[in-house]
Formats: structure tokens, C-alpha cells, sequence
């Protein structure tokens, strides 16, 4: 449960920060805009992060929380493991 949450969580924000790159580079509006660009967006993480917080604190749920937090954190730790150990062409060392 958790774990989606993360994920739409990373979603919202990467949005909200790629369209605010766009922006700024002079990029045309997209051709499918979001509705209230960027409150909606904001209200969303707000959201989000409400009912993550909520997990955190209720007893019955806060296992899948903490689950959910050591998935992110060990799918994060292999990508930049990856990451570090890839040669500027490309391939593994």
C-alpha cells in the first residue's frame, strides 16, 4: 500500500519539477495540460504525504509502512550501486 504511495509521490514531484524546467528553457505549453497547474499538483503531495504520515502513526498499518520505506531504500542503495560501478561507455566493470 505504502509503496504505490511512494511511487505516485515521486510522480507528483518529478511533474511538478520537469514542467518547471520546461518553463524556464522556453519550452511551448504542453500540448495536454494538467488542471490547475500547480496547486493540483501540490494538493496532491500534500495528500500523499498525509496518508503516509497517517500509515506511519496507526498501529495496524504502520508495518506496511516501515516494509515500504526499507523497499524504497534498498531499491535506491542497488541503483546507485549500479550506478557507481558503471563505466562512463556503458557497461558494467
Amino acid at each position: 500500500g505504502a509503496l504505490i504511495l511512494f511511487v505516485y509521490l515521486a510522480i507528483a514531484v518529478s511533474q511538478v519539477r520537469l514542467r518547471r524546467s520546461a518553463q524556464q528553457q522556453g519550452a511551448p505549453p504542453p500540448a495536454l495540460p494538467m488542471w490547475w497547474f500547480p496547486w493540483l499538483s501540490y494538493f496532491a503531495i500534500a495528500a500523499m504525504t498525509a496518508v503516509l504520515i497517517a500509515m506511519a502513526c496507526t498501529p495496524a498499518m504502520a508495518s506496511q509502512f516501515w516494509i515500504s520505506v526499507l523497499s524504497v531504500a534498498v531499491a535506491l542503495l542497488a541503483y546507485l550501486w549500479v550506478r557507481r560501478r558503471r563505466r562512463p561507455g556503458g557497461s558494467m566493470a
